[in-house]
């Protein structure tokens, strides 16, 4: 595939405890706190990566519909090129600043925490 042209083939989004691809529900577990939906959304999908207990909901969000959409994908049939990635939320990353500005307030605060919400981490280990 050499055409320059770019297109979206699949999406994928996360709202209200349920999870979306192409507009198609796919999982839903009926919860109002985001860390249950998540971690009930791993253990369903049987999902192995350690370090998603470690990351903020920020980045669980982003690797949560990042296996949906990979999921029985072989990128390695892709260029480089032909692969890219478009993350949008609503709020940016206010649950983590909000979380490291009271570690921040009480001075017990710490890069480790904040890390995470930064887009380009999430993206990188959305990918790996």
């Amino acid at each position: 595939m050499n055409d320059s042209k770019l297109y979206i083939t699949k999406y994928s989004s996360i709202k209200a405890s349920s999870i979306y691809i192409n507009g198609k529900l796919e999982f839903h577990f009926p919860t109002k706190k985001f860390e249950v939906f998540a971690d009930n959304t791993y253990k369903n999908f049987d999902l192995k990566y350690p370090k998603f207990h470690k990351m903020d909901n920020l980045s669980k969000l982003g690797f949560l519909c990042a296996e949906m959409l990979l999921n029985n994908i072989p990128l390695n049939n892709f260029e480089p090129q032909q692969i890219a990635i478009n993350i949008v939320n609503k709020n940016s990353s206010i649950d983590t600043d909000i979380r490291y500005n009271n570690l921040i307030t009480k001075g017990t605060s710490s890069p480790a925490i904040f890390v995470y919400s930064l887009p380009n981490i999430m993206i990188g280990e959305s990918i790996i």
